[in-house]
């Protein structure tokens, strides 16, 4: 057999017949999920970190339909998109591709610029027109469209066999456009920063695990959710530099240390520390962020973990929770000690008594729970959970609790419970009557004492509780009690300000779920814990109880009593 070699012409000429037929083939292992290629192909010499390896490659699979991305500052998640969008507007005849983030601006000056900058450095782009913010022509039905996220129109009318929407700075996109776009797309990208405890970016992530990169199946679809820390960064593992100048701690090359502020030369710099991957942060950079002294700034800015607490909109902290902790673990293990032996039983409950309660009644009366919270000036001493079917057996349960558990014979009047009164907490509340106990009813919207700074009664109680846990506040100087009790420390941090109007000054906070006809766009309580704050809301009725100890409305009591 004899082969002919081809001469430089004829390899020339045929160039573009095998750029086009290996085209066809990255194109046809992208459609089936195996993204890589392609991008081999149209840029060549790209250098990828892993975590940009597995979101692209994870929004590509066919399996996949959202993928869900937060990391340090400068870890490079713009490129993500901007490769994502490009591939995913040129493997597909129909695409659409609809980008939006925080702000119109920012959508179209950072998001579809880096789309922008890919696209035009293709080795055989798609040929479609490149418009100021997009690409392509919607007539044809198919595009890349920036889109303005306070428009609501914008979401809609997007349906497609290929259909990605892209959000960038995805934590200060409202709630009600993450609802609109989920009708629509066949893709989604979501990639943020992530400053917030709250919003539907936050509530995407697993509540159990959100700081891990994980794949879990959610009511929407197989999703990825990937966290990036400045660790994880190329450019930070192998202690590339930003400036030829060396951080702190020094660092080392070609057997030669460099101290901390020692200048490198620059054919070490090039050789050893110049940046693998351009733009990316760099470890003198991290070093810089991890020196912060705010922890939680560190964690969110240099590890992209989301925060625990925000003292900008929560009442209650979480690190303000071990200290009253403590305090209560003292008490609780007393009361084991003295268990069975009724004289020290006694002796204690005269040394610390429980002054007040607080009732929290089951929403429903179909599984529900009900939480009935004891307390004194000493904090919140203990917390009895049921499920009740009917009103008289809650008040059965109420009254027999407080004889057994506490030795108070509540139908004297000498001891307040504080009830929810709002749903079915009503009925509870006239039966308890009834039986001679004192009611303090407990409503949300009740009028605040303070309504320049409060926006109902609600907002004031949870500010009460900070109040009594705030240890740099005006009674920090004594020690609040809770128990010990994960659910009801994060009810409690759960709940945040929403300011109203713009003074900042003036709020009202989370609620507990979506009120039929509410305007409210916000995140919920249940949105963000997954369940009702039964615990935290029976503590705050309690501490509203505890307040009123002593004082009380006399006259309405002695109509009670007949």
């Amino acid at each position: 057999m004899v082969t002919t070699a081809l001469s430089p012409q004829q390899i020339q000429e045929l160039a573009p017949q095998l750029a086009g037929a290996k085209l066809a083939h990255v194109r046809n292992l992208a459609r089936q999920g195996d993204v890589l290629p392609f991008i081999a192909f149209q840029w060549p010499g790209v250098l990828l970190d892993a975590f940009q390896r597995d979101a692209i490659a994870s929004l590509f699979d066919p399996t996949m339909k959202r993928v869900f991305l937060k990391g340090n500052t400068g870890c490079g998640k713009s490129c993500i998109a901007g490769l994502s969008v490009c591939i995913w507007f040129s493997i597909w005849p129909d695409a659409k591709a609809i980008l939006t983030s925080s702000t119109f601006d920012h959508a179209s000056g950072v998001l579809f610029a880096e789309v922008a900058q890919w696209y035009k450095s293709m080795q055989v782009p798609p040929g479609d027109k490149l418009w100021a913010a997009g690409i392509g022509d919607a007539a044809d039905q198919r595009y890349v469209e920036v889109i303005n996220p306070g428009n609501d129109e914008a979401f809609s009318g997007r349906h497609g066999e290929h259909v990605l929407f892209v959000f960038d700075e995805a934590t200060g996109i409202p709630d009600s456009k993450w609802r609109l776009s989920k009708t629509q797309y066949t893709k989604f990208l979501a990639q943020a920063n992530p400053r917030t405890l709250s919003g539907a970016f936050r509530q995407a992530f697993p509540l159990d695990d959100p700081d891990s990169c994980v794949t879990r199946l959610t009511p929407e679809g197989k999703s990825r959710f990937i966290t990036i820390s400045g660790s994880d960064c190329m450019n930070v593992r192998l202690k590339r530099l930003d400036t030829p100048l060396a951080p702190p701690g020094g660092v080392e090359a070609e057997g030669r240390r460099y101290q901390h502020g020692e200048t490198i030369p620059p054919e070490v710099y090039q050789k050893h520390f110049r940046p693998i991957i351009p733009g990316q942060i760099c470890y003198d950079q991290f070093l810089s962020l991890c020196a912060t002294a705010d922890p939680r700034w560190v964690g969110v800015f240099a590890h992209g973990r989301f925060p625990s607490e925000n003292p900008d909109t929560q009442l209650v902290l979480a690190g303000w929770l071990r200290r009253a902790y403590d305090g209560w673990g003292r008490y609780s293990q007393l009361c084991e000690r003295i268990a069975g032996r009724a004289n020290l039983v006694r002796l204690l409950r005269r040394l610390i008594p429980v002054t007040a309660f607080g009732l929290d009644v089951a929403a429903s009366s179909h599984g529900d729970a009900s939480v009935l919270t004891a307390g004194s000036n000493r904090g919140i001493l203990r917390q009895h959970v049921t499920r009740y079917a009917s009103t008289m057996d809650t008040v059965g349960w109420v009254i027999r609790t407080a004889k057994s558990e506490h030795g108070i014979d509540l139908t004297t009047g000498e001891v307040a419970v504080a009830v929810d009164v709002d749903g079915l907490g009503k009925g509870v509340a006239d039966r308890l009557r009834e039986q001679r106990v004192r009611v303090i009813e407990c409503r949300g919207n009740d009028s605040p004492s303070d309504p320049k700074r409060f926006s109902n009664r609600r907002a004031e109680r949870y500010s009460d509780m900070g109040d009594r846990l705030n240890p740099e506040g005006p009674l920090g100087t004594t020690v609040f009690w809770l128990p010990e009790d994960p659910e009801l420390g994060q009810e409690l941090c759960a709940v945040e300000r929403v300011y109203q109007g713009s003074d900042g000054f003036k709020f009202a906070v989370t609620p507990k779920r979506k009120a039929p006809g509410s305007s409210y766009e916000g995140p919920t309580v249940e949105g963000k814990i997954g369940r009702s704050p039964d615990k935290g809301d029976s503590a705050t009725y309690c501490l509203e109880a505890i307040l009123h100890a002593g004082r009380g409305n006399l006259v309405g009591w002695l109509d009670v009593l007949g």
